[in-house]
């Protein structure tokens, strides 16, 4: 009926999955980490979101991520395409350590949200590193601007790829030719070649040799044409 707001039909819970090794919590996922960070950036996840991350990102018995070979095999079998998304998490850890030293400290509740949080990026940029040593392909995109991910700041999730195992060059082509590719459009953009879309940054330096030199912008072209930055 017009004004009422259309009623979800589905499960959470998919059919086919690999049952949990034991009852999971707070002690036994991190998933539940994520969920009450995305609760308290004001971004609460959908239902089936939640039940994903507390089941991705669950523990062993000793307290180690429970990572999966067999579907790491399987994602590099397929040549699937792997999104981190890294910074996202960073982004937000990032924020509460700007208000721990802007304020001298952080209420308890912050402080155990900073603590969980760093945690829970630890785990995803191991779960990365194996899945490069694995041969999983890798691109980087990113969420922004969710939370507190600002636009204009994808810089970081190459960063992010690097910190995780990949060479300096390996991050920057999982932004470029591996990004183009994995949405197919790796035949008009991605690289830098005769009867490409001339997109490119301009640095002051080499990102290959170190990766902090993409903070340093000389110049944007879009489509082969220079834009003038800082105007409005």
């Amino acid at each position: 009926m017009p004004g009422r707001p259309a009623r979800l039909v589905g499960s959470v819970r998919p059919r086919l999955h690999t049952p949990p090794l034991r009852q999971l919590n707070r002690r036994t996922s991190r998933g539940y980490e994520v969920v009450a960070f995305a609760e308290m950036i004001g971004e609460p996840l959908q239902p089936w979101q939640a039940w994903l991350c507390k089941h991705a990102l669950e523990l062993r018995p000793d307290g180690t991520y429970r990572f999966r070979p067999d579907l790491v095999d399987r994602l590099s079998a397929a040549k699937a395409w792997v999104n981190p998304t890294l910074y996202v998490m960073k982004a937000g850890i990032e924020k509460l350590r700007e208000a721990r030293e802007r304020e001298g400290q952080l209420t308890p509740d912050l402080a155990a949200k900073l603590d969980e949080s760093r945690r829970a990026l630890d785990v995803r940029v191991d779960a990365v590193r194996r899945m490069n040593e694995a041969g999983v392909r890798m691109t980087a995109g990113s969420d922004s601007p969710w939370g507190w991910y600002a636009p204009g700041e994808f810089v970081h999730e190459i960063h992010m790829l690097a910190q995780a195992g990949l060479s300096y060059s390996d991050a920057i082509v999982a932004g470029t030719a591996s990004a183009a590719d994995s949405i197919g459009v790796g035949a008009v953009a991605g690289r830098l070649t005769r009867g490409r879309l001339a997109d490119v940054l301009v640095v002051g330096g080499d990102p290959t040799r170190e990766i902090t030199a993409l903070w340093d912008v000389l110049d944007v072209y879009q489509a082969g044409r220079r834009i003038e930055r800082g105007v409005l």
